[in-house]
């Protein structure tokens, strides 16, 4: 679980193989609205078997305002959308999206934009 306000300076972040996450980050039982991930801008997901999604309930204004690359591969258990619309709300900077992921049928899910 992500340790809200100690990484806020991490520019690039490579998560792969943790078998376990099913979440990178869960908002949902946060008691903070701060913003998470403020400084990231490389972003890459590899390997991740049981990864549903990047982020489960609404993040925080400022939350990945800085992401510029994200890159997801190989996350088998990511089926319904990479990208929910408070997600891609928060990447207004983001240049270069790769996705490699067998089972994904939607990379965008943007109602209420």
């Amino acid at each position: 679980e992500y340790d809200q306000g100690r990484l806020n300076g991490l520019k690039s972040l490579l998560i792969q193989q943790c078998y376990g996450i099913v979440y990178l980050m869960n908002s949902t039982n946060w008691d903070s609205n701060k913003p998470v991930f403020e400084s990231l801008e490389v972003l890459r997901v590899h390997n991740m078997d049981y990864l549903k999604q990047i982020c489960a309930g609404q993040l925080p204004d400022g939350s990945l305002g800085k992401l510029k690359y994200l890159e997801v591969q190989q996350c088998n258990d990511l089926v319904d959308v990479l990208l929910s619309s408070n997600l891609l709300q928060r990447l207004e900077n983001l240049e270069l999206l790769g996705v490699s992921a067998n089972s994904l049928e939607n990379v965008f899910r943007a109602e209420g934009l």
